[in-house]
């Protein structure tokens, strides 16, 4: 028996990593590991197995998997197979820490994580973590790599993308405090052409109000452009309505200070959204 937090750690790319099971444990048949992703976690860069298939299982927050050009969200007790040969990446866009089981079959998966984690300490050297990937038949999807579909472009998320889920995911979890927390104190924000709200407390006030006008509203984040020190954010907000499911396109100007928050990036200074809400008055 391994009690909660055993098991060899093998830990790499920011995420916890935990061997439960290897293949001599289990007689050849799989290995087991267990996963911790860290809110906005933006995870491996989109990668292939070209030995083994990954059977993955949410136990705790939620995890966004893109599997062969497919999104998924894992919530716990949701499971799901990645075979061989199939692009696939996964983050943590919520705030609260994920945490998945992954059944590997065949087993071995265990000697690429010990090898990953033997690299030197510091910036990764991806010409070392190419090799380590290619002697356990990895390889990356990506510009520049020599996986298959090569030349699509699907690193994980910069870090700009990531915070911006992590908000989004607060909002649509009503955690509105922690929404506000990458504000800075005197902050602006601005909902189309509208008076401008000042001040984290009044951002925060602000959020909820409109949260509550529609409580079934989930954002779904399609871009992030970074640009200096604004960042230029495309959604689509989806709500229930009496009649269906309808989508609000919206997009949002985010300016951010020139210092950094105890997390290393910046407080938002300002914060505008244009949004077409008209599909939503015309229901």
């Amino acid at each position: 028996m391994l009690a909660p937090g055993g098991g060899e750690d093998v830990g790499a790319i920011g995420l916890g990593m935990f061997v439960k099971l290897t293949g001599a444990d289990t007689g050849g048949a799989y290995s087991l590991f267990e996963y911790t992703a860290p809110p906005g976690l933006g995870g491996p860069p989109t990668h292939v197995h070209t030995r083994e298939d990954e059977l993955f299982v949410c136990t705790a927050g939620a995890v966004t998997v893109e599997l062969g050009g497919e999104r998924h969200v894992l919530t716990p007790g949701a499971a799901l197979l990645t075979p061989r040969g199939v692009p696939h990446m996964f983050f943590n866009e919520g705030t609260v820490e994920a945490r998945i089981i992954a059944v590997v079959s065949p087993p071995g998966l265990e000697n690429y994580y010990r090898d990953l984690n033997a690299l030197p300490p510091g910036p990764r050297d991806m010409t070392k973590v190419a090799e380590v990937m290619r002697k356990h038949g990895l390889s990356l999807v990506g510009p520049g790599t020599d996986g298959p579909d090569a030349a699509r472009d699907e690193p994980a998320p910069p870090r700009a993308e990531q915070v911006v889920r992590r908000m989004c995911a607060a909002v649509d979890e009503h955690d509105f405090a922690g929404f506000g927390a990458f504000f800075a104190e005197d902050a602006r924000y601005r909902f189309g052409s509208g008076a401008p709200v000042r001040g984290r407390a009044a951002i925060v006030a602000a959020t909820a109000a409109a949260a509550a006008a529609l409580p079934t509203a989930r954002h779904r984040v399609e871009q992030v452009a970074e640009i200096g020190r604004q960042l230029f954010c495309r959604f689509v907000i989806e709500v229930e309505t009496p009649r269906g499911a309808v989508e609000m396109p919206c997009v949002t100007v985010i300016e951010l200070a020139t210092g950094g928050t105890g997390e290393g990036f910046p407080e938002i200074v300002d914060y505008r959204v244009h949004m077409d809400v008209s599909p939503v008055l015309a229901n």
